[in-house]
């Protein structure tokens, strides 16, 4: 009894709220449009989620559909707006076919490419859409006919190929959807689809078209005593809850992706962090063999020197003119020897942070006029032109003064090396809060493509002999005073080495 009550309450309030009905069977599919849309799929291996577009399609085009039949209901509908109405709802019905029509394809079909050509091709759609308006127009209303045809031809087959396909899919990729225990959804989705398809497709307005004046939707609230548009509303309610949990296939497929990045990601990190720590081994090592073999190499090279020079100044009226010549060069070589080792042995130190420097307030003008002065008889032995450009009165500033002179007398020394005709210039001026000093010199110049590599150690680009460590010196020590130095060069024409230096007295 109390039960025959709550129906016959649940009859009586369906027949009067038909509005709410619409509102919340557009809802369902709009909702489930837009929940489709927002999940991400792109690069999914599951062609589901190539094709469920079209469903989202269906859903927010039929949605609104329902939503006009709500508005009807409030308002009256007037010819056009029948009209637009009945498009509206063949559109939402290709969507949803095309859909099915792909589902099944992927499903099943797909394993037998011929058969799937066969019995299933693109253009079925667009012909059973002229098979509709052929049969509309033999009928004396042709908007309301083919409304019936539509959901008969369209409808009624898209929705049971759906049901069909979502029941397929799911078996097609059993292994990998039993562990997600995603079978209730699809099965789901499949039995409302079922539903669907035969109180949408096939309950249908009253009319002239065959069946519809046996089945239609006043036989059907006769009968069952509730409006079939309630119980369809039901099955848009199921379809979307279960097509909420078939996309999660691609939210869990999405974390296992990212999960096995995030596994191969720490295992590179790993190996990646094995390889520093082995190339760090092997430049402790590499380093502390360059520092033995420099500081055994010095000893000796300071007992030879010391001997060749005692033999140059005590006894050298004594030697024969060629033998004189000999121990000349093998000064000098010596020198050059001694020059190698210290650039490598200072290079490590500014390399490791291990130098100390002193800082003081210093006036960077006289310290470019005291080098230029020492370096002027080397320039006037190559007949070089020699210039001077120094900006007055600029500011004293925070520097080490002997690493400086350091940098500055290895870039007169190369400029003196790689320029044989014309001159060279050294120029101080005051920047933005900094002060720039530039050696230039009429030389040989550098090459574009060899101007980026200027500065890395062990790099000769003009083959003159050294180490290749000079300029890269000079970098490690400007860069411990907070500036930048760089070169500007036209190959053939000359060099312009220029630093900068903070104009502050902060350091």
């Amino acid at each position: 009894m109390l039960l025959h009550n709550i129906l016959n309450l649940v009859q009586n309030w369906s027949r009067h709220n038909l509005d709410i009905i619409y509102f919340i069977y557009g809802m369902a599919f709009t909702v489930m449009g837009i929940v489709i849309l927002v999940q991400p799929k792109k690069g999914s291996k599951y062609m589901l989620g190539g094709i469920l577009w079209l469903l989202a399609g269906f859903g927010l085009i039929h949605g609104f559909n329902e939503f006009l039949d709500m508005w009807a209901i409030i308002k009256s509908e007037g010819a056009v707006s029948k009209i637009t109405h009945i498009i509206i709802l063949i559109i939402s019905y290709i969507f949803l076919f095309e859909f099915s029509r792909r589902l099944f394809c992927i499903s099943y079909l797909d394993k037998r490419t011929p058969a799937g050509r066969a019995f299933f091709p693109w253009w079925i759609a667009p012909l059973i859409i002229c098979v509709a308006f052929v049969l509309a127009i033999t009928s004396p209303d042709f908007w309301e006919n083919l409304k019936i045809w539509v959901r008969y031809i369209l409808g009624l087959s898209g929705a049971i190929m759906a049901s069909v396909g979502f029941m397929l899919f799911y078996k097609s990729n059993k292994r990998e959807f039993r562990r997600l225990k995603v079978k209730r959804y699809f099965y789901l989705a499949g039995g409302c689809f079922f539903l669907y398809g035969l109180l949408g497709g096939l309950v249908v307005d009253e009319g002239s078209v065959f069946l519809s004046h046996i089945i239609n939707t006043r036989h059907f609230i006769s009968v069952v005593h509730f409006p079939v548009e309630a119980m369809r509303a039901m099955c848009a309610l199921g379809i979307a809850y279960a097509v909420y949990g078939i996309i999660q296939i691609f939210y869990w497929e999405n974390v296992e992706v990212l999960r096995r990045t995030t596994d191969d990601l720490r295992l590179e990190y790993q190996a990646g962090q094995e390889k520093v720590k082995q190339i760090e081994r092997l430049l402790a090592v590499k380093t502390q063999f360059v520092s033995m073999v420099s500081h055994e190499l010095r000893t000796p090279l300071t007992a030879i020197k010391a001997n060749i020079d005692v033999v140059l100044s005590g006894g050298s009226e004594g030697l024969d003119p060629e033998r004189k010549a000999f121990l000349n060069v093998a000064c000098d070589n010596v020198d050059r020897l001694s020059k190698l080792i210290n650039d490598v042995l200072g290079f490590q130190s500014l390399e490791r942070g291990k130098v100390k420097y002193e800082f003081g307030e210093y006036d960077i003008n006289e310290i470019i006029w005291a080098e230029a002065e020492m370096m002027l008889p080397l320039i006037k032995e190559k007949k070089l032109d020699f210039t001077l450009n120094l900006e007055k009165d600029l500011p004293r500033i925070r520097i080490d003064r002997d690493r400086i002179i350091q940098v500055l007398n290895n870039l007169i020394n190369n400029a003196i090396k790689y320029t044989d005709k014309g001159g060279i210039t050294i120029s101080s001026k005051r920047g933005k809060r900094l002060i720039d000093i530039s050696v230039e010199d009429t030389g040989c110049g550098i090459k574009e493509n060899d101007l980026s590599k200027l500065f890395e150690p062990f790099t000769q680009i003009n083959k003159k002999g050294g180490a290749g460590l000079g300029l890269s010196i000079c970098r490690e020590i400007i860069n411990a005073h907070k500036g930048k130095i760089w070169a500007e060069s036209e190959f053939d024409k000359g060099s312009n080495f220029r630093f900068v230096l903070p104009a502050e007295r902060s350091g």
